[in-house]
């Protein structure tokens, strides 16, 4: 269970006789906090790592620790990290992808053809993506230069 003390009694109250023995393990922010002392996590941060932690389905099995903590706070994270937005001038971004161009067109000659598309799966799919969308942008017939000479008209 997952929420403010409240409504955990009011859940427990429908779920249980009152003179039903249960045994209860608590985690509240403060303690995501002490297990993860090196990541200094926000308080959103902290009571989504408890909202998780509700999910998981294994902690009857296994429990819940420092570990499972940690490493939730780990992927919390890593998915914010992947989802974020991000600014970047066409130039370099050029550049970048001209490298990334190259490396892959290497993979091929040396592990054979689509050698990179099979080792490195999802980052070639993410190249092609970013890619076709900076040509798209770019593209004085279509792009977004395109698009504001056509609002100025």
């Amino acid at each position: 269970m997952h929420g403010n003390v409240n409504d955990i009694c009011a859940r427990l109250l429908d779920q249980f006789d009152p003179s039903t023995p249960l045994s209860i393990l608590i985690w509240t922010t403060d303690d995501v906090h002490d297990s993860t002392p090196d990541m200094c996590l926000t308080y959103q941060e902290a009571e989504s790592v408890l909202a998780e932690i509700s999910e998981c389905r294994s902690h009857h099995q296994y429990g819940v620790g420092r570990d499972t903590i940690w490493s939730l706070a780990k992927q919390l994270r890593e998915d914010a990290a992947r989802e974020r937005k991000v600014t970047v001038s066409a130039g370099p971004l050029q550049e970048v992808l001209k490298l990334a161009a190259e490396f892959l067109r290497l993979e091929d000659i040396q592990g054979g053809e689509d050698a990179a598309k099979r080792l490195y799966a999802d980052e070639s799919e993410a190249f092609r993506s970013v890619s076709e969308t900076l040509e798209k942008l770019t593209r004085p017939d279509t792009g977004i230069e395109n698009c504001r000479l056509q609002e100025r008209a």
